[in-house]
Order: C-alpha cells, then sequence, then structure tokens
C-alpha cells in the first residue's frame, strides 16, 4: 500500500479505505435511513428530517468513488461526509434535545466511529471546531448555565476519549506497518536467497572457471537490475588478472581497474576508487576473498573480487551475500584446483610438456571425431652419449632443453607431448601437409647451432655438446590411427640414420 499526504499534513494510506468504498456508500445509506425511521416512527423525532435524509444520499455517492488510486478531492469527500454524518449531526441532535443522555451517549459514541476511520489531524481539527462552534451557538440561543457546562463536559470527555483513541490507533497501525516492513524484508530476503540458489544450482553445471564467472555475472546483473558488475579471479603475488567477467564497462574502465587493482584486493569490503572509478561510480562494495591453490609450482594465493555498485546491498543482505559469496569462491576454488589436478595428471614433471596419458586422450577424442590431424614424432639425438659421459643430470638437461625449444616454436593449433624418455610427438591438428612440413622444417631450424655446457659429474670436466633431433611426420588420412605413431617413428629413424651418417660417429641410442 501506497502513503499519501492529505493536504500537506499527514502522511496517510487511503487505499485500505478506497477498496471497500462501495460497503461505505451501501452501510452509510442503508443505516441513516434505518436511523432516519426509527427516530421519526419509533421516537417520534420529527426535526432535521431533510439532514438526515440528505446525508443519506451522500453516502450513497460512495458507491461510484473509485477503488484505488483516490485523487485528493476523493480523499477531502470522505473526510468531509464522516465529519459530517458523525461528530456534527450527533452535536446538533445533543443541542436540539437540550443536551439529553441519550444524544449526549450518541455523541461520544459516533465520535469514536469517527476517530476510527479519520485522518488524526484532520480529526483534532473537526473536535476544535465544534469545541468553538457549540459556545457560538449556546451564545446565541441564551442557553442557561448549568446547561453550558454540560455541554462543556460532554465535548471535554469526547476529547478525551479521542486522545486514547488516537493513542492505541497510533500504536496499532505503527505495529501493523513494522510487521508489513518485516514481511517484506523477508520475502525480499526469500526472493534473494531462491536467486542465489538459482544461480549456483546452474553454475554446478559447468567446468570452466571462465564460463562460472561469465554465467554469474550474467544471472546477477539480471536479477538485480545492476548497471554494472565486476568478478575477476587474480593471482596475490603478481596481481595478475587470470580470468574475469563484466558488465557495464568499457575499456577505459578495465584500464583503470588495472591500474587500482593493488588497491582493489586489499582485504576490506569497501574500496574507494577516486572520481574516476568505473561505470562513473565514487566507490565500489568490494568482495574479496583470498585462498591458496596448489599446483606443480607449488602453492599459490589468489583473489576472488567481486566489485558492485555502491549502495546495491541492503544492509540486511550483506550476510546473505556474503556468505553465497564464500560459497561461490569456493565453487571456482574446487573447480580451479580440478583443473590443475588434471593439469599435474595430465603433464610431464620435467619437461612441463603434455604426457603420454594426455596424448592417449587426445588420440581418443580425435577418433569420435572427423578432423585431420598429422603427427610429427621426434627423438633427441645423441642423448645416450650425454648420459653415459657427463650423467644422467646432464642428460636431464638435454630433454628439457629440447622440449622447451620446441613448445617455444609451435602455432596454437600444435601441442607438444613428452611420449617416453627422449621422444617427443606434437599433434597438429586440422593441418595441410605443407603446413605440417613447413613446421617441421622450423624445428629443425631452431636447433641449428644449439649447444649446452656438460659436466663430468665424476670428474668436473666440461664440454659443449650439440643439440640435434631427428623427426618424422605422418598425416591421419595415411593409415588406421593405431599404426601413425610407428609410421611417423619409422620416418623418424630414417631421418636419425641420415644424422648419423652424417656426423660419422657411433649411434647412441
Amino acid at each position: 500500500m501506497e502513503n499519501r499526504k492529505l493536504l500537506g499534513m499527514q502522511e496517510y494510506d487511503y487505499s485500505i479505505y478506497a477498496k471497500d468504498a462501495t460497503i461505505y456508500g451501501i452501510v452509510g445509506f442503508s443505516g441513516h435511513l434505518l436511523f432516519y425511521v426509527m427516530l421519526k416512527f419509533v421516537f417520534g423525532y420529527v426535526e432535521y428530517t431533510l439532514i438526515r435524509l440528505i446525508l443519506a444520499c451522500l453516502f450513497a455517492l460512495f458507491y461510484f468513488m473509485p477503488r484505488r488510486n483516490w485523487r485528493m478531492y476523493h480523499k477531502v469527500y470522505f473526510e468531509a461526509i464522516l465529519y459530517l454524518s458523525f461528530p456534527v449531526f450527533f452535536s446538533v441532535m445533543m443541542f436540539a434535545n437540550g443536551g439529553s443522555m441519550f444524544w449526549a451517549t450518541s455523541y461520544i459514541f459516533a465520535t469514536m466511529i469517527y476517530t476510527i476511520f479519520a485522518v488524526e489531524i484532520v480529526n483534532m481539527m473537526a473536535q476544535a471546531s465544534l469545541l468553538i462552534l457549540v459556545p457560538l451557538l449556546v451564545w446565541c440561543y441564551d442557553t442557561p448555565e448549568p446547561l453550558v457546562n454540560s455541554y462543556l463536559g460532554i465535548y471535554l470527555l469526547s476529547l478525551l476519549t479521542i486522545v486514547l483513541i488516537v493513542l492505541f490507533k497510533t500504536r496499532i497501525i505503527s505495529d501493523i506497518k513494522k510487521q508489513q516492513v518485516q514481511n517484506g524484508l523477508v520475502k525480499e530476503t526469500n526472493e534473494m536467497v531462491s536467486s542465489l540458489m538459482y544461480i549456483s544450482s546452474e553454475l554446478a553445471m559447468y567446468d570452466d572457471p571462465d564460463k562460472v564467472l561469465t554465467i554469474f555475472v550474467e544471472r546477477l546483473s539480471l536479477i538485480m537490475e545492476l548497471e554494472g558488475i565486476l568478478l575477476m579471479l587474480c593471482r596475490s603475488k603478481e596481481k595478475e588478472i587470470m580470468y574475469h567477467a563484466i558488465r557495464g564497462l568499457n575499456q577505459e574502465d578495465l584500464v583503470h581497474i588495472g591500474e587500482n587493482l593493488q588497491e582493489i584486493v586489499r582485504d576490506e569490503s569497501m574500496v574507494s576508487l577516486g572520481k574516476e572509478a568505473p561505470m562513473g561510480l565514487y566507490y565500489w562494495q568490494v568482495f574479496n576473498k583470498q585462498f591458496d591453490l596448489y599446483n606443480h609450482e607449488g602453492k599459490e594465493g589468489y583473489n576472488l573480487v567481486l566489485a558492485l555498485p555502491k549502495d546495491t546491498l541492503e544492509d540486511y543482505e550483506l550476510g546473505i551475500f556474503h556468505l553465497f559469496f564464500e560459497q561461490l569462491s569456493g565453487n571456482i576454488r574446487m573447480r580451479f584446483m580440478s583443473g590443475e589436478l588434471e593439469r599435474f595428471a595430465n603433464t610431464d614433471a620435467m619437461t612441463k610438456l603434455f604426457n603420454r596419458s594426455a596424448y592417449k586422450k587426445a588420440m581418443v577424442e580425435l577418433g569420435q571425431g572427423q578432423e585431420a590431424y598429422g603427427l610429427i614424432f621426434g627423438d633427441i639425438n645423441g642423448l645416450k652419449y650425454v648420459n653415459d659421459t657427463y650423467g644422467h643430470t646432464d642428460g636431464d638437461l638435454m630433454i628439457r632443453t629440447c622440449s622447451d625449444l620446441i613448445s617455444g616454436q609451435l602455432p596454437s593449433y600444435a601441442t607438444a607431448y613428452r611420449y617416453g624418455g627422449d621422444e617427443i610427438v606434437v599433434l597438429v591438428r586440422n593441418p595441410s601437409i605443407e603446413a605440417t612440413e613447413s613446421l617441421i622444417k622450423d624445428l629443425e631450424a631452431i636447433f641449428q647451432h644449439q649447444e649446452i655446457l656438460c659436466t663430468d659429474e665424476k670428474t668436473g670436466d666440461t664440454g659443449l655438446e650439440t643439440l640435434a633431433m631427428s623427426f618424422g611426420m605422418i598425416m591421419s588420412y595415411e593409415g588406421q590411427q593405431e599404426e601413425l605413431l610407428d609410421l611417423a617413428d619409422l620416418k623418424m629413424r630414417e631421418q636419425k640414420d641420415l644424422y648419423y651418417k652424417k656426423k660419422e660417429n657411433q649411434r647412441y641410442r
């Protein structure tokens, strides 16, 4: 229900009366006619007949008043009819009948009914007008002093009754409004919890952290009608943004975020970003969750940061949202750790290339589709010689160095795997034979004039050893998947034989 001002004096809600205006009209019209019949034919009162009929007709007009959104003239009419039909009418009847006990009691009772329905300030003004009007009437009619004192006593008693009812009515209305506010808060809280639970259930469907962030921002922006929102996962130490999802921000905003990242990831709930803050806001309401994740490099700290426009959330919503944000950060952390564990399981610890297990998974996926691919099988030349001459430490250094050279040369559509020992497989997706041959030439070119410094583990003697690899290439349409790697290995061996013949060196494998 909407509060309205009556004559600019007091907030009052008329919608509770507007919806029942028809009932008031029927009851008021019928009541005045019945009262008229009883007074005339039962008690024999014939005075003021016209006034009673007019009041009955005035109540009949309530039937035609709108059921909602009363305008000012509707409200004034409502108050005026109440004033005329209760305190004024019964006051006149009491005065006309010499202040009899019947009419005095009727007047006080009618005033009580009027007080229940009327606006308090209008009610007080009405009673004040009667206190002024009665002495004038008494003076005009030259009323005896005892009767004047009786009138004043009745009006003072009526005024005291009004005050008590107003106090009680105000208390009741205040409690009702408080209950309405509480019910409204409970409803809004339930709606917010339901919305956040819906978002949580939807996020559980996705494993990719980037997808989780994007879906969260889209849904929260829609539900809360946000003009802007930022959600990002960044490394605490380097202050590097790994994933981010935004809405309502432009490139300048992102630049500003990067410049203020150190301030944003502070362990505070409210962060000032200055007058150039994104989205034209001086302040953001920032939620920041710090947690640690473990990867193949050890423990690393991360920050999940959510920034909303200031005053987006009310005080009672903050607690709920904090709990949800904890859940969201746990969701992100779980998915990120799941990705790290999968990456760890599929990564060779020494070279940081994907391992044989990851290669087999990739080949299973390729076998389920129609995607063309090429395989480049590479083998390090001279590894056995280095292991035997200097030791396995330098042999491992040779493997890592060759792996780094290959991974640094690969385009986005090619992936390197350490197949085992000194064998490295490069998977090229959707290639042409010319592109694959060009890639082999690039790989061979990076090994030209590459050397490593080796140290004998026993004697400490050092020496420079040449880095070299032999490569064999096969395309997916040249055979069955099970035999492709063997064919690529066979071509690689042919190149290895040529390498050792050129070197005129003993072959170590």
